[in-house]
């Protein structure tokens, strides 16, 4: 796949109710991912997010794996990188986050993060999101010398076991 949205949508288009076995999708060359990616097939509404991930993987005890391999970039262009809205057993690794701007001072900085996993549906619970290793560059559109450069750059709500390291 030439752009991690690529190989997402073509695992969500083969599991549409979700994996029945651990996938991962794994960085093999250095290379750049840019929000737009060329897809004139994605929703209008997954035009702000590099990745976007809906409804998709829950009650199942597999793990779809994201891994960056350190040579990763995503350039969110101002705009967000992953979007996972009730979705669970989600692993994101070893990715640099370049060009992320936090939107901070306005009212909802958080529709752009650089990670932003939501649970929305009633009664439930999108659980197992791991996030490991992930650099943000990043710069307020409130304060370019703000020390919170990169707020809002990982927003998780509506989650139960949640890790993020490093």
């Amino acid at each position: 796949y030439n752009s991690l949205y690529a190989a997402c949508a073509a695992i969500i288009a083969d599991y549409p109710e979700g994996l029945t076995k651990d996938i991962s999708v794994t960085c093999i060359s250095e290379g750049v991912d840019y929000r737009n990616n060329s897809y004139s097939t994605r929703p209008n509404a997954d035009k702000l997010f590099n990745i976007a991930i809906r409804e998709w993987n829950n009650d199942t005890p597999y793990l779809l794996t994201l891994d960056g391999s350190n040579i990763a970039k995503i350039d969110g262009q101002g705009f967000g990188g992953f979007y996972l809205e009730d979705c669970s057993n989600i692993v994101i690794r070893n990715f640099v986050y370049q060009n992320c701007n936090t939107y901070e001072g306005v009212s909802a900085p958080e529709e752009t993060a650089c990670i932003y996993a939501t649970g929305i549906r009633s009664g439930y619970v999108c659980r197992n999101l791991y996030i490991e290793n992930i650099t943000i560059n990043g710069q307020s559109t409130d304060s370019t010398t703000s020390s919170y450069r990169t707020r809002y750059g990982i927003t998780v709500k509506n989650y139960e076991n949640v890790y993020i390291t490093n």
